[in-house]
């Protein structure tokens, strides 16, 4: 398998209590009082500077709160609504992540052509032998992250400061590529997600 793997910090716990928020904005229908702080979190999360390009179609449903979301947005903006809320309100920094730099404040992007990760079993089983939806939700499709298995990250955690361990000594192929900061960057996400009971890891497979 070749490509850019994503894996980013994501609090699954906030995940289970936005879960219903994100169903509604794609039902379309008018949120529930006891979704509106919810939502209000993610509005003023989204004027952070990390998020500035998310929470549009959030803004327009506070704004028009006693309206139904689907009569005055498409079924891309519901999707994009309720993509935004997810990324907002439950990942660091509003979801922000880049591709100029290997690694960030809990994300890293790693080229998965790496073979030594895929041959690491936990990492073979976890990232590329198949994918937990973040959220049972069938209709955020592409846009749903996998999420990693909270008893899995202790042993994840192993076998990528091996791989780290492993590039830094060289004992690697030369002709394969070996990008040790990207491999640095993995190992800092994975020990963040295991250092509090609340977090866990997402990863995603970017074109």
């Amino acid at each position: 398998m070749a490509g850019e793997m994503l894996v980013r910090l994501v609090d699954a716990q906030r995940v289970h209590d936005v879960a219903p928020l994100i169903r509604a904005l794609l039902g379309g229908s008018i949120l529930s009082a006891d979704m509106a702080p919810l939502l209000d979190q993610a509005v003023a999360a989204s004027a952070n500077n990390g998020a500035r390009r998310r929470g549009g179609e959030l803004a327009r449903v506070k704004r028009w709160a006693a309206i139904p979301p689907r009569y005055f947005l498409s079924p891309t903006g519901l999707n994009a609504a309720a993509h935004d809320a997810l990324e907002l309100l439950c990942f660091p920094d509003g979801g922000a992540w880049t591709l100029t730099e290997p690694f960030g404040h809990g994300w890293a992007v790693v080229e998965t052509s790496q073979l030594l990760l895929q041959e690491q079993p936990t990492m073979a089983a976890v990232f590329f032998d198949g994918a937990t939806p973040l959220i049972e939700e069938p209709a955020l499709g592409e846009l749903c992250a996998g999420l990693v298995p909270q008893d899995a990250l202790p042993a994840l955690a192993a076998e990528a400061a091996h791989v780290r361990d492993v590039a830094a000594r060289g004992d690697v192929d030369p002709d394969l590529p070996y990008e040790l900061g990207e491999i640095e960057g993995l190992v800092k996400v994975i020990e963040l997600a295991g250092s509090a009971p609340n977090w866990s890891l997402t990863y995603e497979f970017l074109l």
